[in-house]
């Protein structure tokens, strides 16, 4: 009696299984839902999205459910309609952040779903950080330079690299860097990390300029008489420059010359400086300075 039950228990489940694919029996609750599940769900990364395959040997029933969860316990649908029961791929189109994403599918025959096939975890790096934020354009050497980016979701860490001279003072690993920079142009760069990898770098081409030098000796009287009129005061052009600014003692006014090598002044009776800085797009130089002494007899 032993053999006997051991030989027709295996043959009730044959039949039971072909009757269930031959008569549509997904529909019915008592078909075995191995016998309709589908097999070999594969996960693969194409730019940010997921492409999903599987296989399905039957083709009784209504058509596959897909779910994903972060942590392999808790899952939520991934398509809302049922996907085609002729269909063997899908791509997750949702902007998914790092790290790991689990998926799981299921055929679905009326009120009654099959077993589920589930894939290995897909390992998601970070999305490319957004626009870095700080100055593209300062003199050399310039100090305490900061540049930003927005947090991005999924990211532990962040990677900086700075130009070839520049000095990193804080910020490494976090989402707002302070540097000090050195005489060369280049790229600020940065990564957003996770345990899956790094993204794409992010960013910010910065211009080292030169300053222009300091004017030489300001030609001019340094004794004039109390409100005099159209006092000269000139320097030699400085290379590099494109303006020249000039400051006068308090009572006294530029004429004209404001912006150029040679000034025309006006003075009061305060005693005093004549400086002027040469000007161009990168700032503007140390000052050269003539005292002025105020004639008041």
């Amino acid at each position: 009696m032993r053999k006997v039950a051991k030989t027709v228990f295996p043959l009730l489940l044959i039949l039971i299984s072909a009757g269930c694919e031959q008569f549509t029996n997904p529909y019915d609750y008592k078909c075995p839902p191995e016998i309709w599940s589908p097999a070999k769900l594969n996960a693969l990364i194409q730019n940010r999205e997921i492409l999903l395959t599987w296989e399905e040997s039957a083709t009784h029933f209504d058509g596959f459910m897909l779910e994903r969860s972060s942590d392999s316990i808790n899952w939520v649908a991934v398509n809302q309609a049922l996907i085609d029961k002729t269909a063997r791929s899908y791509t997750d189109t949702v902007n998914l952040h790092g790290s790991l994403w689990f998926y799981r599918i299921f055929a679905r025959a009326d009120k009654n779903q099959s077993n589920y096939s589930y894939s290995a975890a897909v390992c998601l790096p970070p999305a490319k950080p957004d626009t870095i934020s700080g100055p593209d354009y300062y003199p050399q050497f310039a100090r305490d330079l900061i540049y930003t980016i927005l947090p991005v979701t999924g990211a532990t860490s962040y990677l900086w690299t700075i130009p070839e001279g520049a000095t990193l003072v804080s910020g490494q690993g976090t989402h707002r860097m302070v540097m000090h920079a050195g005489s060369k142009s280049g790229n600020v760069e940065v990564v957003a990390v996770n345990a899956c990898g790094n993204s794409a770098p992010q960013k910010l081409t910065i211009t080292v300029c030169q300053l222009p030098g300091k004017p030489e000796k300001i030609s001019g009287p340094t004794t004039v008489r109390s409100q005099s009129e159209d006092n000269l005061y000139s320097v030699s052009p400085v290379q590099g420059a494109e303006s020249y600014q000039w400051q006068v003692p308090p009572g006294a006014t530029i004429n004209y010359g404001q912006g150029t090598t040679k000034i025309s002044v006006d003075f009061g009776d305060t005693n005093g400086h004549i400086t002027v800085y040469s000007i161009n797009t990168c700032g503007k130089s140390e000052p050269d300075s003539l005292a002025i002494t105020i004639d008041s007899r």
